[in-house]
């Protein structure tokens, strides 16, 4: 296959083939992989961009309609897909490792992020119902284990009589005292989420918690899908976007993230920064045929021929 330069007087031999343009997309991903990682980046440039584009999308009166749209698509594209196809193993394998990694968080951050209503709520319902079963456990092991449930079940109609009757007295006493046993509840399990030593479990959970996902039949999935409104998860997005345009400090924040990662790097050339953790063989073959598919038309051109002939054409006689 190739490419023909059309003014044979300018040009008479010169033609350009497909392994032409291979070659010359294999020397510039050479190049830019060469080059160090400060050299193609600009911290100042990147965040500027980034902070731009994000006030540029969260100003736009069109974004939530365009994201409803753009959800409800993915959703639909999920909703086709094989789930019981599962990811490759290896795949599998790097992802339960970075996962069971005994990493601690904060004991601070772990208690802010426990202390919510709903957090409240569902340990509240738990005390309520262990207590309950722990009364009746309890009087099973006396004699007349039988009698001793039906004076729990009686104990527990006079109580939710007796709340109806003078409101909700009874019911604040219950509170209280499960709330007494919720701070320390919620304590102890930041204490134990931020211990190191309990990091080897938690490691383990969260990569049980990845073989639990993995292995749930699509009918679940489905079920999880359909629960989604687009219309309401795309408000709630564009919302976010919103709040975070009106960061004073949004471009400062990205460009100290940049600054960080690129001073990280040191003098690394963008190859060997990649060559950790994402193998050039795995990712290169596929950019490379992109970029050739991507430009080749554009060099059969006529378009390309009449810049080309347009530039050497320009060039003064005996010139390099």
């Amino acid at each position: 296959m190739t490419a023909r330069i059309t003014d044979d007087h300018l040009l008479p031999n010169v033609r350009l083939s497909r392994e032409a343009v291979d070659s010359l997309v294999r020397a510039w991903i050479d190049d830019v992989l060469e080059r160090r990682v400060d050299e193609l980046f600009d911290a100042g440039d990147l965040a500027r961009a980034a902070a731009a584009g994000i006030r540029e999308v969260a100003a736009n009166d069109e974004t939530e309609e365009l994201l409803e749209r753009r959800i409800t698509i993915w959703l639909g594209e999920l909703r086709d897909l094989e789930i019981e196809a599962r990811p490759p193993g290896q795949a599998v394998m790097a992802v339960r490792e970075i996962l069971k990694q005994p990493y601690v968080l904060d004991e601070d951050l772990v208690a802010a992020l426990l202390d919510h209503e709903a957090a409240h709520i569902l340990l509240r319902d738990v005390l309520r119902q262990a207590l309950f079963a722990f009364s009746a456990q309890v009087a099973s092991l006396f004699p007349g284990g039988e009698l001793a449930f039906w004076l729990v079940d009686q104990a527990r109609g006079i109580v939710a009589s007796a709340a109806g009757e003078v409101g909700s007295g009874i019911e604040e006493r219950v509170n209280e005292f499960v709330d007494e046993a919720l701070d320390p509840a919620f304590k102890l399990a930041a204490e134990r989420i931020a211990n190191q030593k309990f990091a080897e479990k938690m490691g383990d959970w969260r990569g049980h918690v990845l073989d639990v996902l993995l292995e749930q039949p699509r009918h679940q999935w489905m079920s999880s899908l359909d629960q989604v409104d687009p219309g309401e998860l795309a408000g709630q997005f564009a919302a976010f976007l919103q709040g975070v345009a009106r960061w004073e400090q949004l471009e400062e924040i990205v460009r100290d993230a940049l600054v960080s990662a690129l001073d990280r790097a040191g003098n690394q050339s963008l190859r060997s920064m990649l060559s950790g953790s994402l193998p050039e063989e795995s990712w290169r073959p596929a950019l490379e045929k992109q970029l050739a598919d991507a430009i080749w038309p554009f060099l059969e051109s006529q378009g390309f021929a009449n810049w080309l002939t347009s530039v050497i054409g320009s060039r003064p006689s005996g010139g390099p």
